[in-house]
Parts: C-alpha cells; sequence; structure tokens
C-alpha cells in the first residue's frame, strides 16, 4: 500500500454520508468480497485478484485515480472513473484510468505446485480485448473492463 497519505490524529480522513457511503480526499485501500471475486484495491492503483476456490488469477496494475473519492461496499468513485466490482458475477470494471499491466498469476495459491503444461498461459487479442487462459481461470481484459 501506498505510504504517501499521512495520518493525523483528530483530522478526519474519512467523512460517513447519510447514504452510508464514505466521502474522503485521500485514496484508501479498497477490500473487495463479491460473491465471487476477491481482491484488495490498492491506492497507487494495484489490484491482485482472487476467486473463491480458485486462487489468484492477476495483478492488475494502473495510473492511480485521483480525488475527491466517494467509497462504497465494492466500489470506488473518484473524479473522473473508479473501481466497480459486480455483486452477482466474478466481474470488475475500472474506468477512468490508465491500464498499466495485465499480468496472470503464475500459480494459484501458495501451496499449489503447477507443471509446466499449467504454467502456460494462452494470451491472445481481439481488437483491445486481451484475453489469458490460465490452466485454473480464463481472463479477459480491455481499457476498461476485466472479467474473470
Amino acid at each position: 500500500m501506498s505510504q504517501s497519505t499521512v495520518y493525523n490524529a483528530g483530522a478526519p480522513v474519512m467523512v460517513a454520508r447519510a447514504d452510508g457511503r464514505i466521502d474522503t480526499t485521500e485514496p484508501v485501500l479498497l477490500p473487495i468480497m463479491a460473491p465471487r471475486l476477491q481482491a484488495d484495491c490498492e491506492p497507487d492503483g494495484r489490484i491482485i485478484v482472487s476467486v473463491w476456490g480458485v486462487g489468484t488469477l492477476a495483478t492488475v496494475k494502473f495510473t492511480a485515480l485521483k480525488g475527491p473519492f466517494v467509497y462504497s461496499p465494492n466500489c470506488i468513485q473518484a473524479a473522473d472513473g473508479g473501481v466497480f466490482v459486480a455483486q452477482s458475477a466474478p466481474a470488475m470494471v475500472i474506468r477512468g484510468t490508465q491500464l498499466a499491466r495485465f499480468a496472470a498469476a503464475r500459480r494459484a495459491s501458495w501451496w499449489h505446485k503447477p507443471n509446466e503444461a499449467e504454467m502456460a498461459v494462452k494470451s491472445t487479442r481481439r481488437g483491445a480485448l486481451r484475453l489469458l487462459q490460465l490452466s485454473w481461470a480464463p481472463l479477459a481484459s480491455s481499457s476498461a473492463v476485466l472479467i474473470w
């Protein structure tokens, strides 16, 4: 996590809203816990994505979002975009930023010991869409959408 945000005792970092969401001018870590998707969205623009029962899928790196921010469960709304996670499918949309890196995990978990064939990642492109096929899960990305 980025160390650029300094906590000052007595100064509110986040302010609760009447609708249950939270306002902040500084980015903070967003834990993502959707029905199948699990991740941590770091303030500096990094997400390590996992799927329940499958394991780690990918690391996504993008330029940091610009504030102010509104946080709610599985969602960051930024000044010009945000991170939005579906509640009924393992899908995530990242808007208003540039995708810097989209890399498949080398193994599903720390105890997973894949052989050479399982480690091979098949990567194909269809226009702006990039498809990655892992032995344990498929991934797709475009300039704004990540789907598992």
